[in-house]
């Protein structure tokens, strides 16, 4: 309190200074949250049934969010791109080849260097968790590997999901991945 005091002057000019403080008490509602996290890019996660609207209301704020559908049984390569080598040589340096999400959201966030592009990860819990393991580096890191896919900063990583009591293909969310959501937005 002292050091605030020095900075203000004196006690009056603080007291001043504190009433000039104000704090919003209104709870925000769930799309204005939506929205704040997006333009905020902090990544975020959708919890909610089937059908109540979790890819729409990202798409009402970025219609053309670029998405990527986690189903059991994908290759990673869909997620996370995979190394080619010349004449399948593996003793030679490989190319990394990125998966095609990644050049449409790097041309989006290009074009439209002042807005927020969304990378939607959808069904999230409906994939296993060797592949839903393939976006713990998407949404703690920005990026696709510690060297490889930085993501564009205007673009934001967001999920969705179901929960294991909404859904008999839902699988719980490993804790390590849950955590580095900023928040879980349930509907």
């Amino acid at each position: 309190m002292g050091e605030l005091i020095n900075k203000v002057g004196n006690t009056d000019n603080l007291k001043d200074a504190l009433n000039k403080i104000s704090i919003e008490s209104t709870p925000m509602s769930t799309n204005e949250q939506i929205e704040f996290y997006i333009q905020n890019k902090m990544p975020f996660m959708l919890h909610g049934m089937s059908g109540v609207g979790k890819s729409r209301r990202i798409k009402d704020i970025d219609p053309e969010f670029v998405s990527i559908y986690l189903r059991n049984g994908m290759l990673p390569e869909e997620v996370i791109g995979k190394t080619i080598y010349p004449n399948n040589d593996t003793t030679q340096v490989g190319k990394w080849v990125p998966p095609s999400w990644y050049g449409e959201l790097c041309d989006k966030c290009e074009k439209e260097k002042d807005k927020v592009h969304v990378l939607f990860i959808d069904e999230l819990t409906n994939a296993r968790e060797t592949v839903q393991s393939l976006a713990y580096h998407l949404v703690l890191e920005h990026s696709i590997a510690p060297n490889l896919g930085k993501l564009p900063d205007n673009c934001v990583v967001v999920c969705a999901g179901n929960s294991k009591d909404e859904s008999a293909a839902a699988n719980i969310i490993p804790e390590p991945l849950f955590r580095r959501f900023v928040a879980h937005i349930y509907l």
